[in-house]
């Protein structure tokens, strides 16, 4: 069992540095970063050290670990990223998901007024995209242009070069996308 990733998200919500856990459960920091890493598995001990530092419970580290197929993310946790910087402002990426070993990624482009993605994207896989807010163009190279109001949903093999703009020049756009497999 790899509980590596379960101690480092622990130890980042209490904004503890490795470190400072390391020092505080008697472990090197190395050793420490090998098990957040999942290189190592640390033995009884030295989980129970870690535990009582991050101030929970052994079998609530385990517990976490073995119950990877939910997955909850509180809006104000979400992890946003500039995904492009345009002159009418940035696109941000939400994404609504934790990224661990998910069959897919789901996450909410926000669009300035007027922005645009103007390079094409092609990967692996397929897409669902829905629009939540405004007026967003679809942009499917050699397939189509789809004008998409909020509600209006899109399906498309990720294959296919695709892009997307707000139409919408004097307010903002919002759409959701899922996509299998994740690829960010």
């Amino acid at each position: 069992m790899q509980v590596g990733s379960t101690i480092r998200e622990y130890r980042k919500k209490i904004g503890m540095s490795l470190r400072q856990m390391a020092k505080e459960a008697e472990v090197s920091a190395p050793t420490l970063s090998q098990i957040e890493n999942n290189n190592t598995s640390p033995n009884l001990v030295t989980l129970k050290k870690i535990a009582d530092v991050l101030g929970v419970s052994v079998i609530s580290i385990l517990a976490q670990e073995e119950d990877q197929s939910v997955n909850l993310v509180k809006k104000n946790e979400r992890e946003v990223f500039i995904r492009n910087l345009t002159e009418k402002g940035n696109i941000e990426e939400e994404f609504l998901t934790r990224k661990i070993d998910l069959k897919m990624e789901a996450a909410v482009i926000k669009l300035p007024p007027g922005a645009q993605c103007q390079e094409y994207v092609s990967h692996e896989g397929e897409e669902l995209a829905i629009v939540l807010k405004g007026k967003v163009e679809m942009n499917l190279k050699n397939v189509g242009k789809y004008e998409l109001e909020e509600g209006d949903t899109l399906y498309y093999p990720c294959s296919i070069p695709h892009s997307f703009k707000n139409l919408l020049e004097d307010d903002s756009s919002e759409f959701m996308f899922v996509a299998t497999p994740p690829n960010f």
